[in-house]
């Protein structure tokens, strides 16, 4: 039997009861084989008492120190049968699960942990693995995997982030106009120091960013070569000087940068382009904000990496919450032992707690939720995420996550290597706690490897990503709208030539489906102060209306309804996927029209409409529902020839033009024939003869005209129209009926009230 030694486990000491539970020659149960199994292994005993916990907590012990933050509060009992801690390891996809189970109190509480896999052969770990994972030592890993070729791993497995970052070289981006140059000197290990300077006219080079809050308190900066020369950069370089006068979070990304072989770095509260404008040109700031918004995004997508200073709330605090105590420990197994000649290297595993990403970075992140940071994280190549305990990795490699905006869309090839142009890459990594383990609790969006034409790829990856950043509160709509227009414009360098147009939020790939979202309104039950009345959003009367960005300040939401069972709906695009097909096509347009001039003038020119080709119209009536029910929910609309459906507004305005006909008279279905007039759209329909559910789901159009009469009796006058809700439609029919309806959408007839037409949203 091989007893694990001092030398096989490094970093912080573990307890003898912890060193045991790696101390079998037999591998563990394997999950994916045995899963049915695994009742059959009974957890085997950790600590016997409470004080032998206790001890190992004292001593050091990182495993039972993240169990002892568990133990429920107040005093302890445990049965004298029964230890006080128990374990179960097992594999999983080719690493170890390990759970230690609290037994105190009547209670069986688990505590989950991960580990890794490592080669402490491996160039560059053999430090990291002599004295456990340092924060600064994971930094350096995964960096050294995903930027440098010669890494043994990082050559086979991150094809698409040096790709990604070739691209970057060779697209027309902006480039910072000014940076910090980082170097070490000669023969001191740690001595770092920085200067600010111009950026390289010769190009080329590799750069970290920062993302920080926006820190006001200049104070904070005093001294450390942060003023206004920086802001105005000349032919000058500045001299050099030792990081430890820059704050300390700003010191722990150079450290982290210079540690990934990256000698620059840009830092916005440090080599910030925005400049300083007279109050009374509010004209000019307007164009310099948003022109910095496009270099920002630019500077972005042309990094290396970028460093999010995820529980930094000032400049002072730490970035690496793991650079100075090594938490977590690497161990040998013994069960490796026999396998060492084989494999011809010693194996060892890191060993850390499985966290989630939303408690880790998401939740109490002063950074989390800011506008420019969702920008930052979904163009930049890779990010390092610097959280208050844990470090967490992403990047092209591997899988897409939960909650972040997907950077799926940058990884489509244009001039790739190898003659790849036009195909798909990979998508971003899952966040990886420590870099080790891919987060698998959180669902992640939709695998864009699985889409076979580069517009569904797109539009998957867009859909996604309008989804996630309607969720972003922004200072202003104007400021939502440079954002996510800064996101497109740095999309666009690298796609494709033949890639789709972009327009206010949406491309021209697929259209019509990127038209197939609604306003997620929140509970009116929760504000009756209000009365619910100020929940729906207003709309900006700049923006046209078929575009998501005209509604400020409410998330958005798309449904894409699958043609195998009725009421489900999917707010990503999946690759094989059952989606319905949409009802019509649809292209961008600049109509002739007063309306439509001013709202392309607003935007700077480009499309203010969308002209659908060849889709079903159908007449619809509005009114107030008899029984009352709370706003906004307080209308029934009436499809011709179909019947009653469920409108969702998309703002206050539209529901007012409603409401205010009908101030003290309540009607079920009034006939608005001296008002306005609205037509469904059913963008989808489809009839589930198997369940007898006939189902559509549009968009409700109102009759936007300058001379009402010529295009109510003209039918050859281009019709226009103004989005304002989002439509519902589901009964239960018989099939002859059920055929009948959908026959009439699909094939409009001489007696259909359905009438398919060319038209015009605005």
């Amino acid at each position: 039997m091989t007893v694990l030694s001092a030398s096989m486990a490094k970093g912080p000491p573990l307890c003898p009861s912890c060193l045991d539970i790696f101390n079998s020659q037999t591998e563990p149960v394997d999950l994916s084989l045995a899963i049915s199994q695994l009742s059959m292994h009974a957890p085997k005993a950790h600590h016997r008492s409470v004080s032998s916990l206790q001890e190992a907590v004292d001593t050091g012990c990182p495993i039972c120190a993240v169990v002892s933050t568990n133990l429920p509060p107040g005093s302890l009992s445990s049965s004298p049968d029964e230890p006080v801690t128990s374990f179960r390891i097992a594999q999983n996809e080719g690493n170890l699960d390990l759970t230690v189970f609290i037994n105190v109190n009547n209670l069986n509480n688990p505590v989950y942990f991960n580990t890794s896999q490592l080669d402490e052969c491996r160039s560059g770990h053999d430090r990291a693995a002599s004295s456990g994972l340092r924060g600064l030592a994971l930094c350096e890993r995964w960096i050294s995997d995903c930027l440098h070729p010669e890494s043994d791993t990082g050559s086979e497995r991150h094809t698409s982030c040096r790709n990604h970052r070739a691209r970057s070289q060779s697209a027309i981006l902006k480039r910072p106009r000014i940076i910090m140059q980082l170097r070490k000197k000669d023969n001191e290990e740690g001595q770092l120091s920085y200067r600010v300077r111009p950026y390289p006219s010769s190009g080329g080079v590799l750069y970290a960013t920062v993302s920080h809050p926006d820190w006001t308190d200049d104070n904070a900066f005093a001294g450390t070569g942060v003023d206004a020369k920086c802001t105005d950069p000349t032919d000058e370089i500045g001299p050099w000087t030792e990081t430890a006068r820059l704050p300390v979070c700003f010191r722990e990304a150079a450290q982290v940068a210079i540690a990934g072989g990256v000698e620059y770095l840009w830092i916005p509260k440090m080599c910030s382009l925005r400049k300083q404008q007279p109050q009374d040109e509010a004209e000019g700031d307007k164009d310099e904000d948003e022109n910095s918004m496009r270099t920002r995004a630019h500077i972005y997508a042309g990094s290396a990496f970028n460093i999010a200073a995820m529980a930094c709330t000032r400049p002072t605090d730490p970035l690496l919450p793991l650079s100075l105590t090594p938490i977590v420990p690497v161990v040998r197994p013994a069960w490796t032992a026999s396998r060492q000649q084989e494999q011809q290297q010693q194996k060892a595993v890191a060993i850390y707690k499985r966290g989630s990403f939303a408690d880790s970075v998401r939740r109490n992140s002063p950074l989390w939720g800011t506008s420019n940071f969702q920008m930052e994280i979904l163009l930049a190549p890779a990010t390092l995420y610097c959280a208050r305990d844990q470090l967490w990795w992403q990047c092209f490699h591997g899988h897409g996550s939960c909650g972040i905006l997907c950077s799926e869309a940058l990884a489509m090839v244009k001039g790739g290597s190898g003659g790849d142009d036009g195909t798909i890459g990979q998508i971003k990594e899952a966040p990886t706690a420590y870099g080790l383990e891919p987060l698998l609790s959180l669902p992640g969006p939709p695998d864009l490897r699985g889409f076979k034409s580069f517009p569904e790829c797109l539009s998957a990856a867009w859909t996604n990503a309008v989804r996630s950043y309607s969720t972003i509160t922004t200072p202003s709509p104007a400021v939502r709208k440079s954002i996510i227009d800064a996101i497109a414009e740095c999309m666009s360098l690298f796609l494709a030539d033949t890639a789709p147009v972009y327009a206010h939020g949406c491309w021209s790939a697929d259209i019509v489906e990127q038209l197939a979202w609604h306003v997620v309104v929140p509970d009116a039950d929760k504000h009756p102060s209000r009365g619910g009345e100020e929940v729906l959003p207003c709309r900006d009367p700049s923006i046209p209306t078929w575009s998501w960005l005209s509604i400020a300040g409410c998330s958005t939401r798309f449904e894409f309804p699958i043609s195998t069972v009725p009421g489900v709906t999917s707010g990503n695009k999946h690759a094989n996927a059952p989606h319905l097909s949409p009802l019509g096509a649809a292209q961008f347009s600049i109509p002739s029209s007063s309306f439509a001039s001013d709202s392309a003038a607003k935007n700077g020119g480009g499309a203010a409409a969308v002209l659908v080709r060849n889709a079903p119209l159908v007449p619809a009536r509005v009114g107030l529902r008899e029984d009352n029910p709370p706003y906004p929910y307080d209308t029934v609309l009436e499809l011709q020839g179909l019947g009653k459906a469920c409108a969702y507004w998309d703002s206050r305005e539209e529901l007012d033009r409603v409401r205010v006909p009908f101030s003290g008279h309540v009607s079920p279905v009034a006939d608005r024939s001296s008002g306005d007039l609205y037509f469904a759209w059913p963008i989808f329909a489809h009839f589930y003869e198997s369940r007898g559910v006939i189902e559509a789901r549009g968009v409700l159009l109102r009759l936007w005209v300058e001379d009402r009469d010529a295009v109510v009796h003209d039918n050859n006058h281009d019709k226009m129209f103004v989005r304002c809700a989002w439509f519902r439609y589901s009964e239960q029919v018989g099939a002859e009926r059920g055929r009948e309806a959908i026959a009439n959408l699909l094939d409009p007839g001489q007696r259909g009230s359905a009438v398919r037409m060319d038209f015009m949203v605005v």
